[in-house]
């Protein structure tokens, strides 16, 4: 997963991410910003290789197998949600293998 983080000009930190990794930009920056355990207990699911479901406010998120994917709780929030914020809304499932979102989890957590 080719990734990177940075502070944007309002001192805030932000992530630069591919198109179809999107998803996982919006679940760090919009539900995950503030729950750093909840980044360390995925951290250590992926390291352990067990499995971890987690439902933030506005995803539902899910360890199985070292596959992590990310859902929309609700398809009408998302659309009004990104909206609001200048995202363009999709139902589409995200997803990618354990081992590449471990250095993205563990970045955001150094960076912070």
């Amino acid at each position: 997963m080719d990734y990177q983080i940075f502070f944007d000009e309002d001192g805030e930190l932000n992530i630069e991410i591919a198109d179809e990794q999107q998803g996982f930009k919006r679940w760090l920056l919009e539900d995950m910003r503030q729950h750093d355990n909840i980044i360390r207990s995925v951290i250590t699911a992926i390291e352990n290789q067990t499995d971890y479901q987690y439902q933030s406010r506005q995803f539902k998120f899910r360890l199985q197998q070292q596959e992590a994917t990310l859902a929309p709780v609700s398809d009408a929030m998302l659309n009004e949600e990104a909206e609001h914020l200048g995202y363009q809304a999709t139902s589409d499932e995200f997803g990618c293998g354990g081992e590449d979102l471990l250095p993205l989890l563990e970045d955001w957590l150094t960076h912070k």
